[in-house]
């Protein structure tokens, strides 16, 4: 029993890393030692392995904890993973115990093909939408549930919920996406494909991601198991993808791309398939993503942060959301708050919080409150306050503080355009690059030279994912082949707070 608490304690702590929160923070969210919370989850029953009945007979492997008393009547949140059960739960282990000391049931399940759960992972996001439509009726038809689901979860839990979503099962009643945006196909001026894409280029980190997660091909128990037996099978072994030693960077060197998972002797994976998409092409919506076309009629607190890579497409789907409702006549329950921590940084927020090497100030929110108060209404019918909240609450950085609005953009913005100036050599920041208020009277062209062999990377990426937050690049701003335009010295504070486009 020590050996497996003390690895769920290190599953958390590089959970969190792998995420974005601070060392400082790894075993302390939402203001609480998680240490405790963990300890505090064993006292409460929990059904290990359960599998529950997909439509083509498939069973998806899953854990449900009971909160303590009668088990009758009880509101469920689901959270679907490709991740291990054990760190999933122990991630955010102060909040589910909350949520457990206050009368609700938990399943976590695994997605199709990862871990226990039978079938292959055969695409991204693969049974997003069916399987997750199954699990819901399955659960509302429990003996012990009344019948209401919400479903909660960060990164691929999020993504997970907005598939499902689109599917209009009866009992899903709420959701609570925190960070969705690989779930995100087509919307608006979006066509990042599920974060595939930036730009029209796609990502390295998907490298990384499909090199440790997403496997064609993996061991699998095959029979007719009994949930004690697949409880042995699985304290004895462990179905978490081997965490191998790649140089990534280096191996982002090579060409073609279709060649990289092969060049560092990686597994067959989607992502072989997904090098050779363009970003409009037709085979990403036979994907699970969720984008233009696609009616989500859930109530959402959608949960975004300044810091990670798919904010903008984010904040996108909410307004598509909002615009694209069946029923027009009903309130919008979409809620969006963005804070400015680094992907699924929810809860690491301190008095001083520090994203990469920016200091914002007491960013912190009660989170737990907020999550609980939401399930309560509409997974208990509690008439609280919540819907009473602002549709939107960003932190506005530089200021330090969060702030309310009715709707993003924000009313009475002031929409001001800068226009780039040089007189064509506006290479590095040595050069003439300006950006400046007035239109250019003569028109001019900056060129650079591009080197494929000498990439302009970030002194602070390391492959594959980079250290996240704010840090000072001005020494790329010294190669010739970046361009710089910049202001003059600001003379007065200047608010930017909206969306920013180039035109």
């Amino acid at each position: 029993m020590l050996y497996k608490n003390f690895s769920k304690q290190a599953f958390l702590f590089f959970f969190l890393l792998l995420v974005g929160v601070p060392p400082s923070y790894a075993y302390e969210r939402f203001g609480i030692d998680q240490r405790l919370s963990n300890i505090e989850l064993e006292k409460y029953d929990r059904e290990n392995n359960i599998q529950i009945p997909m439509r083509d007979g498939i069973g998806l492997s899953s854990d449900i904890i009971f909160p303590a008393g009668e088990r009758q009547n009880l509101p469920v949140v689901l959270v679907r993973t490709p991740y291990d059960l054990d760190g999933t739960i122990s991630a955010a282990s102060a909040l589910y115990t909350h949520w457990l000391r206050n009368g609700y049931a938990l399943v976590f399940q695994n997605e199709r093909g990862t871990h226990w759960s039978e079938g292959s992972f055969d695409e991204f996001l693969f049974g997003a939408k069916k399987d997750g439509y199954d699990t819901v009726e399955w659960i509302s038809n429990q003996s012990w549930s009344n019948g209401k689901v919400g479903t909660f979860g960060c990164s691929s839990s999020a993504e997970n919920q907005l598939g499902l979503a689109t599917q209009s099962h009866p009992a899903h009643k709420a959701m609570i996406p925190m960070a969705p945006g690989a779930g995100i196909g087509q919307v608006g001026s979006f066509h990042e494909q599920g974060n595939f894409y930036r730009g029209g280029v796609w990502q390295p980190l998907w490298l990384f991601w499909f090199h440790q997660y997403g496997h064609l091909k993996r061991p699998k128990i095959v029979g007719d198991f009994s949930i004690e037996e697949r409880s042995r099978l699985r304290e004895s072994y462990n179905l978490q993808p081997n965490k191998s030693k790649v140089d990534y960077y280096s191996a982002l060197q090579s060409l073609p791309l279709r060649n990289l998972m092969h060049s560092i002797g990686g597994p067959a994976t989607p992502l072989d398939d997904y090098l050779g998409l363009s970003p409009g092409d037709s085979k990403w919506r036979e994907l699970d993503l969720v984008g233009e076309g696609d009616s989500l009629n859930v109530p959402a607190l959608w949960m975004f942060s300044w810091y990670d890579i798919a904010i903008a497409p984010n904040i996108e789907l909410v307004n598509y959301a909002r615009r694209n409702r069946l029923n027009k006549n009903e309130s919008d329950n979409n809620f969006m708050l963005v804070s400015p921590v680094t992907h699924c940084g929810f809860g690491s927020e301190s008095e001083q919080t520090i994203v990469g090497k920016r200091d914002v100030g007491d960013a912190r929110y009660d989170y737990i409150g907020l999550f609980t108060d939401w399930f309560d209404y509409w997974l208990k019918g509690t008439k609280n306050a919540v819907l009473e909240k602002p549709k939107v609450q960003v932190f506005t950085m530089g200021d330090n503080d969060w702030r309310s609005y009715k709707k993003w953009p924000v009313d009475n913005t002031d929409y001001v355009r800068y226009y780039l100036n040089s007189t064509g050599s506006a290479n590095s920041s040595a050069g003439d690059g300006t950006l400046q208020r007035t239109k250019p009277i003569e028109i001019t062209s900056d060129t650079f030279m591009y080197d494929p062999g000498h990439p302009v990377r970030s002194p602070h990426y390391t492959a594959p994912l980079g250290d996240a937050g704010a840090y000072d690049q001005a020494e790329l701003e010294l190669r010739h082949d970046v361009l710089v335009y910049s202001t003059p010295v600001l003379e007065e504070d200047v608010n930017v707070t909206g969306p920013i486009e180039v035109l």
